[in-house]
């Protein structure tokens, strides 16, 4: 069915969906297994992602538990030193849980250089089953 007009209120052209499937979707730096995340339906997809984010929490969670071993190396003279300098060589940058209703629109544009349009990331449950409900 189509609507008269209806399209015109949407401030984007095209909605892409967050995940390919299947796809790597996540390396683990401490062991560097890879994880692909390859579903069947919806369940899945949202099971498949809560384990590697657990994974991801962990992983983070060893972060934190770093920051604080790396802070005790500083030495006090108001410099600012980089691990190497201070001999630490743990991971020290937290990793960004994977977006569990994630999904990339493109901005409405008159010109049809694709190249110039940047992606928005959306990660909201409502607006994710919105997206695939109008596929």
């Amino acid at each position: 069915m189509k609507r008269k007009g209806y399209s015109n209120l949407y401030p984007f052209n095209t909605s892409i969906d967050g995940h390919m499937n299947p796809v790597k979707i996540f390396t683990d730096p401490r062991d560097k297994k890879e994880y692909i995340l390859d579903y069947n339906n919806e369940d899945d997809r949202l099971s498949q992602l809560k384990k590697i984010n657990k994974i991801i929490s962990s992983y983070n969670g060893e972060v934190m538990k770093n920051h604080g071993e790396y802070l005790k190396k500083l030495p006090s003279d108001g410099k600012v030193h980089s691990a190497t300098e201070v001999g630490f060589d743990k991971p020290l940058h937290l990793l960004p849980e994977l977006p569990l209703w994630g999904f990339a629109v493109l901005g409405k544009n008159e010109i049809k250089d694709y190249d110039r349009i940047k992606p928005i990331s959306i990660d909201d449950r409502k607006l994710y089953r919105l997206q695939n409900r109008s596929k």
